[in-house]
């Protein structure tokens, strides 16, 4: 399972990132999909399920999404 995790700015995105990175959580940085109206212009893309338990001890700074993959390559996201 893929998941997106919306900050509110930037900022925490990029800090978040950063902190992932130092913890050995592989995140990387895409553009917030424009389905997505909460938070910034920045998300962070964790894949499975194991990354994203590490990541959910900062869950006060996300708002994570499942990312469902659908047959028409257009992804759906649902708020968890």
């Amino acid at each position: 399972m893929d998941y997106l995790l919306n900050c509110e700015n930037s900022n925490i995105a990029i800090e978040l990132l950063n902190k992932f990175r130092e913890e050995g959580v592989r995140a990387r940085v895409v553009p917030t999909p424009s389905s997505i109206i909460d938070g910034c212009g920045l998300s962070l893309v964790i894949k499975g399920d194991d990354e994203f338990k590490k990541a959910n001890k900062y869950n006060d700074k996300f708002i994570a999404y499942q990312i469902i993959k659908n047959s028409e390559k257009q992804n759906t996201y649902l708020r968890l």
